[in-house]
């Protein structure tokens, strides 16, 4: 296989006529076998992996949710707590 450099390397490749033949097999072999290996068991379990994702990034999510409403309520409560123990002072003074 030689890559080519300069101004378009990126863009173009050259291979060997032999090389280029043995990758269209293996991928014409590949087409052909891999409906045979990927069973549809094996697919049902990726899609129910897929929804059971799904379903713990949506609680993580509400997991969140819930501890920032967590936190500030306990701030409030803090705050609130401050205020009352605060005793009242005594603004006239005799």
């Amino acid at each position: 296989m030689l890559v080519m450099s300069g101004p378009l390397e990126s863009e173009f490749l050259l291979i060997r006529r032999r090389d280029l033949e043995r990758l269209t097999t293996e991928v014409m072999q590949m087409k052909e076998f891999l409906p045979q290996i990927l069973n549809q068991d094996l697919l049902e379990s990726v899609q129910r992996l897929e929804v059971a994702e799904s379903a713990l990034e949506e609680r993580e999510l509400d997991c969140e949710h819930i501890q920032a409403r967590l936190q500030a309520t306990q701030s409030e409560c803090l705050r609130t707590k401050e205020v009352s123990e605060d005793p009242p002072q005594n603004i006239w003074h005799n």
